[in-house]
């Protein structure tokens, strides 16, 4: 399950372009002259610098990759094929000959790709989660883990291939060499990532590296100077159409939570958060098996204590199954002044469950910012105002 150098479509050669030159275009300034012309001394300085960049820009030697045929790709592709073929044959047979009563009796369910790797992705997490509670029903020997492994990396190489396949046949040429030349797992391994291993696999994508080193410095702790136990808060800026939120956000949702320290909550915008929160459940909540939760609250619910403590429950719940949360800035100010306001209303066994809560998710929740600048702005405030109305003075 580590890269390996054959998995990709190396470039064949670099091949320079030849640009015609052409010559600097002096028709376009006034004249130089300065009896002609009053400013010709600005005219010429600017003249002489931008012929200094023409003669560099000429200068500068373009060179393109060339990969190899869409013919040379497809015969590639033909044989990764058939060595997933053999792999998964070769596991198959493995997991009949160590459950040979079983499938003799009729008692074995039928094994599927979708099976097998739920029941592989269960089992990674036991081994990773100390206290982890659920057991795969089948059991996986060290061997047809590695042996599945290796065929879920040849099976997202294909998934590459036919993607870039399709883009030469349309003439995408610029598509095809950014898809084939994004080499696949350069920077991670997947026996030690294998939820983004699964994702890739699932939403038919290849994790980009800048994309990893990004997932990575967010979720690696970095510790304060004045006290190893405090994390300080990290922030980072990407371009548009970089997969800030498809591919970078699931990843950090799937490597921050765990089931004994700490439970993802995905801040958004309000006016995204119909949006993100499809995209979310259709990215985790497949194969991955993960439950995405909407944390909504206004000031016209009136919470018993019986439903405060149900949404504390479920947090705790959701936290020892690995789930997400998916809520707003609004969302959260709103649950807060809500503590206050049934406090103030002497409402105080709902009002400490209320707080209770509170207090257990700035313990537990790890949160992931989506369009932090725009969260983090100063008008994303919520006041509730109580008393009666009185006129303002306008004196």
């Amino acid at each position: 399950m580590h890269p390996h150098s054959d998995y990709f479509i190396k470039p064949t050669a670099c091949v320079r372009i030849t640009n015609e030159k052409k010559e600097f275009p002096k028709e376009i300034f006034p004249s130089t002259d300065s009896q002609v012309n009053l400013i010709s001394d600005i005219a010429k300085y600017f003249k002489e610098h931008l012929a200094e960049s023409w003669n560099q820009f000429n200068m500068l030697e373009e060179y393109q990759k060339e990969y190899p045929s869409l013919n040379i790709i497809e015969q590639f592709l033909h044989s990764l094929r058939q060595e997933s073929r053999q792999g998964w044959s070769e596991l198959g047979k493995s997991i009949i000959f160590t459950n040979q009563l079983l499938f003799k009796t009729g008692l074995a369910a039928r094994f599927l790709p979708t099976t097998l790797l739920t029941v592989f992705h269960q089992t990674w997490l036991n081994e990773t989660e100390i206290n982890s509670r659920n057991a795969p029903v089948l059991v996986l020997t060290p061997d047809q883990r590695v042996l599945l492994g290796g065929t879920m990396v040849n099976w997202i190489v294909e998934q590459q291939i036919e993607r870039a396949l399709h883009f030469g046949y349309q003439n995408k040429w610029e598509d095809f060499e950014r898809e084939i030349s994004n080499v696949p797992h350069a920077n991670w391994a997947p026996s030690q990532n294998l939820p983004w291993l699964i994702m890739e696999l699932e939403m038919n994508i290849t994790i980009r590296e800048i994309q990893v080193e990004v997932a990575r410095h967010m979720t690696q702790p970095i510790m304060n100077n004045n006290s190893e136990s405090n994390m300080r808060n990290t922030v980072m800026q990407l371009n548009m159409g970089e997969g800030k939120t498809s591919v970078i956000v699931p990843m950090l949702a799937l490597s921050l939570c765990s089931s004994s320290s700490s439970l993802v909550r995905i801040i958004v915008l309000k006016s995204l958060f119909p949006t993100n929160y499809q995209s979310v459940r259709y990215k985790l909540g497949g194969l991955l098996n993960r439950r995405v939760l909407s944390f909504s609250c206004r000031r016209d619910m009136n919470f018993s204590e019986s439903q405060a403590n149900q949404i504390f429950n479920r947090l705790q719940y959701g936290l020892s199954q690995r789930d997400v949360v998916l809520t707003s800035p609004e969302d959260i100010l709103s649950f807060d002044l809500l503590t206050i306001d049934k406090c103030r209303r002497n409402e105080f066994d709902v009002g400490r469950s209320m707080l209770s809560t509170q207090r257990w998710m700035k313990t537990y929740v790890r949160d992931i910012l989506d369009e932090s600048d725009e969260i983090l702005h100063v008008k994303y405030q919520l006041i509730y105002s109580i008393g009666g109305q009185k006129q303002v003075d306008g004196g």
